[in-house]
C-alpha cells in the first residue's frame, strides 16, 4: 500500500506534471521567443489572471481551481436544509429564524421600493444574531472555501485521486488503483465534498469508493465487500455534511420502536454494500450505506409508530375543603350570591357574624379568595369587577375558558352547562374584551357549533379534485382553491373541518405512497452526453440514484414516478440539445405565467424548443447561445414586471364589535383573488389586492361595521357626594324606565343596567342633581337609646329618616349617624317621644296550650280568632306555646273551650289558582309569607304567571284578599315595595302597633 500526504499546493509553484514526477518539455529562454510570439504569450497570462483561474496541463489531463467567492452577505439561506444540517442549527434557533424571515417578507410587501433594501439588511444582522460564532464561522465556509472545476481527458484514476486528496488537503490511502482512465469536463463550480462525491458515483460503477476518515483518503476495493471497520461513524445529524454516494455508519435511536419490525422495513432500502443491525439491548440500529440511502432510513425508522403504553391510573379528583371567609366591608349576602354564580361548591352565608364559609376543591377556594378580595377593597367605579353573563355554545368549555384567562386574567369564570351561558366576574375593561373575543369566537353560530377559517397546505394531492369532492362531503361550508399556494381555504363549523381534515389527510397519504414508490428504469444514452447527463441530473432530480452503464450505453435510474418524468423529460432536451449544436439551460420560473411566458417565448425565439416542468417550477430551454441570451433577458423582465404588479397591501382598521372572520368570509367570492389576514392583536385586516378590489373591501368592512353598532344594555356605576340615593331614585326612574336601577348604601352609590342612551340620560340628570344639592355640613352624633332598645330605635329611625344611615355602637345603648343639624334635632324630638310614651314595653306573656284531642289544624283556628297572638309549637308534639296580652289569653281559652266541646272536624284543603301576571313572583311569596304555616302550600309558575294555593278555605280566602290588594294596587299606577325588617319577638306586636299608628295605608 502507498500513502501520498497531502501537499499544499500553488498555481504558481509547479505544474501537476513536475509534482507527480513528469518533466514537462523544455523550453526555450524568453531572449529565444519572437516578439509577436512573446506577445500573444502576455495576452494569454492577462486572460488568465482576470478570470483568477489557473490550468495544469500534465499527461493529457486538464483541471483548475475556481476562483475564491466572497464571504456572503444574505444570510436568508440558513433556512434551506441543507445549510441548517451542516451549522447545526436547533429548534429554537429555527423558529427565531422562521419568525424573522416572515417579518422580513410582511415589511417588504408593504415599504416602498427605496425603503427596502433597509428592511433586508435588518433581517440579515438579526439571522447572523441568531447563530452562534462557531454556526457563522461554519455558515461562511459553506460558502467561501476552495472550489474546483473538472476538465480530464483520459488522465489515470491514480493521479485524479491524488489531486483530490491534495486538493481537500487530505492524505490518500490507497492499495490497488482502480482501472481504466477518468474523461469528464464540467464549468460548474463544486467544493471538495461535492468533487468527492461526484467521483465516487465513478468508481461505485468499478467496484471502488473513497471514504473520509479523519486525515485520511482510502480508496476502497469493493469486491471483498464493505470493510465496516473503515467506514467511519457519524452521527444523525451529521448526514447532510456528507455526500450522496459517501459510504458512513450510523446508529439510528429506536426511542421504544420494536428492533425487529424496524429491520424489516430497513432492509429491502439498503443499497448493494449496506448493512444493517439492530441492536435490542440498547434500542438502536446500526447502518452501513451510503448518505443518501442513510438520509431516506432515517425517516423511514421515524415512520416506524410507537407502540401504545397503556395508560396509568387516572389522577386522583382533588378533595373539598371548608375555609370560612370573614366579610368587613363588603354586603355579605351581594358577595354570597356572586360567589354561587362563579364558585362551584357549598356555600353557607352568616349575616350576623359577616362570614361565608365555602366547602370546594383548592382551585375554586382561590377563585373565592380572589373574589372577595376585590369586594372588600373599594377599587371605584370603573375598576371594579361586576357579574355579566353571556350565551355561549361551545364544544370544549375547558379550551374557552383557558382561552379567556388569556383575554382577561384578573377574571374569574363559569360555564353553566344547563343553561349553557358563561358567567364572568370581571372589570368593565374586562367585560368589554370578553364580549368582543366571545362575538369572534361564536361569529355566524350554525347548529353545528362557531364557523372558523383555516388553510390547509397540500403536499401531492390535487386541491381542485379535493374541492370538487368535498362539496359533496361538506355541502354547506364554503372551500375555495388558491392555486399559487396550492392550499384550500375553508370555511365552516368544527365538524366539517374535522371532515375536512380526514379526508385530506387519507388522499395525501394515498398520494404520497404511490408518488413515494421507486422503481428501476434504464435510459439509453450515447457515450458523448452520459457524463453530461449524470451530473445534470444530480442538480436536477437530486433525490433520484443515477448510474452510468458506459459499456451499455445507458443510464440506470432509481426514482419516483414524478422524478422519472423530470429525467425522460431532460433526456429528451439533451438528446434534441446534442443532435442540433445547441444548449440545454434550465431557468427557474416559480414567480411567472408559464403559459404567457412560454408562448411569448415561443414567437420570439422560434428555433428554441422551450418545455415548462410543471413539477419543479422551471423552463428547459433547448438554443442557441444568442437565444439563450433573449430568454434570460425576457424572464428578468417578466420577474420584474410581476414585482411591480399593481396589487398592495392595506390596512383596514376593524370596531371592537366586528368580527373579522365575518368579513373575511364575506370578501372571500366577492374578490377571490385578494389575500387576507387577521391581525386580531391589532384588530385589522391587512389585504392585497388590487385598487379596484381594495375599493370593493372598504365598502364592505364599512357596511359591516356601521351594522354591528348596537345599543346593548351595560352595567356602571354612579357615585354620589350630596344627592340623597333613595330621594333620587324616583327621579331617576322616571328618566329611565327600562333601565334597572339600584342604590347600594354601603357605598352610597347607584348600580345601573341600561342602555348606552339611557346611561347618558341617567349620568346627565345625576349631574343636575348633584349641582342643585345643598351643601351641607354634617356631623357624627351620638344617641342614648338603652331604655328604647339599640334595635327598636336604629328600625323606626331607619324609616323615618332614609337618608340617615344608624350604627349601634359596641355596647349597644347607642346610636351613631352623620346628620345635619335640623335632621339633628328632628331625631331628639322623635327619640324623646318614645321615651314617654314607651311603645316597645312589652306587657304579653307566655303559655302553653294542649291540643292533643284538636289536632295541629287547631293552631289556624287560634290564629284567626286572635291575629295579635303569637303562636308556635311547643316542646311537645300536642302543645302550643302563645305569645299575648292578658285580654287575649282570655280569649284563646275560650276558643279552646269551645273547640274541645264540639271535637268538630276541620274543612279539608283545597286547590285554587290565581293569576299573578304583571307581578314579580318573589316578590308576591315574599308578601305571603306571613300567611304560610304547616297548613298551607305556595306554588309559582313562572312562565304562565300563575299562583298554585293548597289550604284550608279560611287560608284561601286570606291569600285572595292579599293578592287582589296587590294587583289593585299595581293597578292603580302606585309604587309599593315589599322589605322585610327584623325586631325582637317580644317586641313585634308593640312595633305594629306603632308602625299602623304612623304609616295606615301600609300592609
Amino acid at each position: 500500500m502507498t500513502s501520498r500526504p497531502a501537499q499544499s499546493t500553488s498555481p504558481h509553484a509547479a505544474s501537476q506534471g513536475e509534482r507527480q514526477g513528469v518533466r514537462p518539455p523544455s523550453t526555450p529562454p524568453l531572449s529565444h521567443i519572437p516578439h509577436s510570439r512573446l506577445l500573444r504569450h502576455r495576452r494569454i497570462i492577462a486572460a488568465s489572471l482576470a478570470v483568477i483561474t489557473v490550468f495544469c496541463m500534465a499527461n493529457g489531463q486538464a483541471f483548475a481551481q475556481a476562483p475564491m467567492p466572497t464571504p456572503p452577505s444574505d444570510f436568508s439561506s440558513i433556512t434551506k436544509p441543507e445549510v441548517a444540517a451542516a451549522i447545526i442549527i436547533s429548534p429554537e434557533q429555527q423558529a427565531l429564524i422562521t419568525q424573522i424571515i416572515s417579518e422580513r417578507d410582511t415589511s417588504v410587501a408593504a415599504a416602498e421600493e427605496a425603503a427596502r433594501p433597509v428592511i433586508i439588511a435588518a433581517a440579515n444582522e438579526k439571522l447572523q444574531a441568531v447563530l452562534t460564532a462557531d454556526q457563522q464561522s461554519l455558515f461562511v465556509s459553506l460558502f467561501t472555501g476552495k472550489k474546483l472545476r473538472f476538465n480530464f481527458r483520459s488522465q489515470k484514476w491514480a493521479d485524479v485521486l491524488d489531486w483530490i486528496a491534495k486538493e481537500a488537503d487530505l492524505s490518500l490511502v490507497m492499495e490497488v488503483p482502480p482501472p481504466g482512465m477518468f474523461n469528464y469536463s464540467d464549468s460548474k463550480d463544486y467544493t471538495t465534498v461535492e468533487s468527492i462525491d461526484l467521483l465516487n458515483g465513478w468508481l461505485l460503477t468499478k467496484g471502488f469508493t473513497l471514504v473520509r476518515r479523519e486525515r485520511m483518503l482510502m480508496c476502497m476495493d469493493l469486491k471483498g465487500g464493505l470493510p465496516e471497520g473503515a467506514v467511519p461513524r457519524i452521527t444523525p445529524d451529521e448526514l447532510a455534511t456528507r455526500g450522496r454516494y459517501e459510504f458512513v455508519s450510523v446508529l439510528f435511536p429506536l426511542e421504544g420502536r420494536p428492533p425487529e419490525a424496524v429491520l424489516m422495513e430497513v432492509k429491502p432500502l439498503l443499497g448493494s454494500y449496506g448493512k444493517a443491525e439492530a441492536l435490542a439491548q440498547t434500542q438502536q440500529l446500526l447502518v452501513y450505506d451510503t448518505a443518501a440511502n442513510l438520509r431516506v432510513i432515517e425517516q423511514i425508522v421515524k415512520k416506524v409508530p410507537l407502540p401504545v403504553k397503556p395508560p396509568g391510573p387516572a389522577p386522583e379528583p382533588p378533595k373539598p375543603v371548608l375555609v370560612v371567609y370573614p366579610v368587613q366591608h363588603a354586603n355579605p349576602t351581594q358577595a354570597g350570591e356572586v360567589l354561587k354564580q362563579i364558585v362551584t361548591g357549598t356555600l353557607v352565608i352568616d349575616e350576623k357574624a359577616r362570614q361565608i364559609s365555602v366547602n370546594a376543591i383548592p382551585a375554586e377556594q382561590e377563585k373565592a379568595k380572589i373574589i372577595l378580595g376585590q369586594l372588600e377593597s373599594n377599587q371605584g367605579p370603573d375598576m371594579q369587577p361586576r357579574l355579566q353573563l353571556y350565551p355561549v355554545q361551545v364544544s370544549d368549555a375547558d379550551q374557552m375558558l383557558a382561552t379567556l384567562k388569556l383575554i382577561a386574567p384578573d377574571g374569574q369564570y363559569r360555564i353553566d352547562p344547563l343553561s349553557s351561558k358563561l358567567i364572568a366576574w370581571a372589570s368593565e375593561s374586562d367585560q368589554k374584551r370578553i364580549s368582543e373575543s366571545l362575538q369572534m369566537i361564536q361569529a355566524e353560530q350554525p347548529e353545528g357549533g362557531a364557523r372558523q377559517l383555516q388553510v390547509y397546505a397540500l403536499k401531492n394531492a390535487d386541491p381542485t379534485a379535493i374541492s370538487t369532492m368535498l362539496v359533496y362531503i361538506v355541502p354547506t361550508a364554503r372551500v375555495t382553491v388558491n392555486t399559487a399556494t396550492r392550499s384550500l381555504v375553508a370555511f365552516g363549523t368544527l365538524p366539517e373541518h374535522e371532515a375536512i381534515r380526514a379526508l385530506i389527510e387519507q388522499l395525501e397519504k394515498q398520494t404520497e405512497t404511490a408518488a413515494g414508490e421507486k422503481t428501476l428504469k434504464t435510459y439509453p444514452v450515447n457515450s458523448t452526453v452520459s457524463t453530461t447527463l449524470v451530473t445534470l441530473m444530480t442538480t436536477a432530480v437530486p433525490k433520484a440514484q443515477v448510474l452510468s452503464d458506459t459499456a451499455n450505453q445507458r443510464l440506470l435510474v432509481m426514482a419516483t414516478a414524478d422524478e422519472h418524468a423530470q429525467v425522460d423529460l431532460l433526456v429528451k432536451s439533451l438528446f434534441t440539445a446534442e443532435s442540433s449544436g445547441k444548449q440545454l439551460k434550465i431557468h427557474e420560473a416559480d414567480r411567472i405565467d408559464s403559459v404567457s411566458v412560454t408562448s411569448l417565448l415561443t414567437t420570439l425565439t422560434p428555433e428554441a424548443t422551450v418545455t415548462f416542468d410543471v413539477g419543479n417550477k422551471r423552463l428547459l430551454v433547448v438554443a442557441t447561445e444568442e437565444d439563450q441570451a433573449d430568454v434570460a433577458t425576457v424572464l428578468e423582465q417578466v420577474r420584474t414586471s410581476e414585482a411591480e404588479s399593481v396589487r398592495s397591501l392595506k390596512s383596514y382598521p376593524l370596531q371592537p364589535k366586528t368580527v373579522s372572520t365575518t368579513i373575511i368570509s364575506l370578501l372571500l367570492p366577492l374578490v377571490p383573488k385578494a389575500s387576507a389576514i387577521p391581525d386580531e392583536a391589532n384588530r385589522r385586516l391587512l389585504i392585497t389586492a388590487t385598487e379596484k378590489e381594495h375599493e370593493l373591501i372598504a365598502k364592505v368592512i364599512e357596511q359591516v361595521q356601521k351594522d354591528a353598532i348596537g345599543n346593548q344594555p351595560e352595567l356602571k356605576f354612579y357615585p354620589l357626594t350630596k344627592v340623597v340615593g333613595p330621594a333620587s331614585l324616583a327621579v331617576l326612574q322616571s328618566v329611565a324606565p327600562l333601565a334597572r336601577i339600584t342604590f347600594l348604601p354601603d357605598g352610597n352609590r347607584y348600580s345601573v343596567l341600561a342602555t348606552r342612551d339611557d346611561h347618558l340620560a341617567i349620568a346627565s340628570t345625576i349631574e343636575q342633581l348633584e349641582m342643585n344639592a345643598a351643601d351641607t355640613q354634617r356631623e357624627l352624633k351620638f344617641y342614648e337609646v338603652a331604655a328604647i332598645g339599640a334595635t327598636d330605635a336604629s328600625g323606626l329611625l331607619s324609616t323615618t329618616f332614609t337618608d340617615v344611615t344608624f350604627v349601634a355602637t359596641a355596647e349597644g345603648n347607642k346610636l351613631m349617624a352623620w346628620v345635619s343639624p335640623a335632621q339633628h334635632k328632628r331625631i331628639l324630638a322623635t327619640l324623646e317621644q318614645l321615651m314617654t310614651e314607651k311603645p316597645f314595653q312589652s306587657t304579653r306573656t307566655m303559655e302553653l296550650y294542649s291540643i292533643a284531642e284538636l289536632g295541629p289544624s287547631a293552631s289556624t283556628v287560634l290564629a284567626q280568632a286572635v291575629p295579635k297572638a303569637s303562636i308556635s309549637a311547643g316542646a311537645r308534639g300536642d302543645q302550643l306555646a302563645i305569645v299575648a296580652t292578658v285580654e287575649d289569653h282570655v280569649k284563646l281559652k275560650i276558643v279552646l273551650e269551645q273547640l274541645q266541646g264540639s271535637k268538630s272536624i276541620p274543612p279539608s284543603k283545597t286547590l285554587t289558582v290565581h293569576s299573578i301576571k304583571g307581578l314579580t313572583p318573589s316578590s308576591v311569596l315574599q308578601v305571603l309569607q306571613p300567611l304560610v304555616d304547616a297548613d298551607v302550600q305556595l306554588t309559582v309558575d313562572a312562565a304562565g304567571q300563575q299562583l298554585f294555593v293548597r289550604a284550608f278555605p279560611d287560608k284561601q280566602d286570606q291569600i285572595k284578599t292579599v293578592v287582589e290588594q296587590v294587583t289593585f294596587s299595581l293597578a292603580g299606577q302606585t309604587q309599593r315595595s315589599t322589605k322585610t325588617y327584623l325586631i325582637g319577638a317580644p317586641n313585634a306586636d308593640k312595633a305594629q302597633e306603632v308602625l299602623v299608628a304612623l304609616y295606615p295605608d301600609a300592609k
